[in-house]
C-alpha cells in the first residue's frame, strides 16, 4: 500500500480488501496490545487512501475496538485516523463515524479524569495539566473536523443528538475560557460552520 498515495488500481484493491477481515480479527484478538493498535491505525490510514469508501464497511468495528482500548499514548492516533476519514471521505464517512462519536468523546473525558485521579498532589503537577490539555485539544479538533468536512449532521443523529448540548458547551468553553489562540480559533470556526450549515 505504500506505493499508492491515492486510490489503488482495481486489481490491487481486490488484494487489499482481502486483508481487511484478517486485520480486524487480529485487532479483536489482541486489543490491549499497544503495538498491534499502533500498527493497525497506520494500516487503516493507508487503506483509507488506497480503498477510499470501500474501507468504511468495517470501520465501525475497527473504531469501536480502538476507542475502547486506547490509552493516553495512542488516543492522538485514533483522532488522526478519524480526522483522515472526515477529510478524505467527507459525508460518505457519516454512517461509519456516527456510532463512534460519543464513545470517542467519552474516552477523552475518561482519560482526562483518570490523570487527575492518578495524582494525589494538589495542585495538579504541570506535566499532568499539559497531558489533560492535549486531550482537550483533541476534542476541539475532532469536533471541528466533523463540521468542516460536511459531517455535521452526525451531531444531530438519533445516536448523538442527546449529547448536543454538552458538545456545544464544550466548544463554547474552548472559545471563551481557553487562552490558547489556536483553540479559540478552532472553536469559533466550529460555530461559524454550524451557523452556515444549520439554517
Amino acid at each position: 500500500s505504500k506505493a499508492y498515495s491515492r486510490q489503488a488500481p482495481p486489481h490491487v484493491k481486490i488484494v487489499l480488501l482481502e486483508t481487511v477481515p484478517t486485520s480486524l480479527n487480529v485487532l479483536k484478538s489482541l486489543p490491549r496490545h499497544e503495538l498491534v493498535r499502533s500498527k493497525m491505525m497506520i494500516y487503516l490510514q493507508r487503506m483509507t487512501l488506497c480503498l477510499g469508501d470501500q474501507i468504511l464497511f468495517t470501520m465501525p468495528e475497527f473504531l469501536e475496538t480502538l476507542i475502547n482500548c486506547c490509552e493516553e499514548i495512542d488516543i492522538p492516533d485514533v483522532a488522526q485516523l478519524w480526522n483522515q476519514l472526515c477529510i478524505k471521505l467527507k459525508e460518505k464517512a457519516k454512517p461509519a463515524l456516527d456510532g463512534a462519536t460519543l464513545p470517542f468523546l467519552r474516552k477523552c473525558h475518561i482519560l482526562i479524569q483518570r490523570s487527575t485521579m492518578d495524582s494525589d498532589l494538589n495542585p495538579i503537577p504541570s506535566h499532568l495539566l499539559t497531558e489533560q490539555f492535549a486531550i482537550r485539544k483533541l476534542i476541539f479538533v475532532f469536533l471541528h473536523q466533523v463540521v468542516t468536512n460536511k459531517c455535521s449532521h452526525i451531531l444531530l443523529s438519533a445516536t448523538n443528538a442527546p449529547a448536543l448540548g454538552d458538545v456545544l458547551r464544550a466548544m463554547g468553553d474552548g472559545a471563551i475560557l481557553v487562552e490558547d489562540p489556536v483553540v479559540k480559533k478552532t472553536c469559533l470556526q466550529f460555530f461559524r460552520e454550524l451557523v452556515d450549515q444549520w439554517p
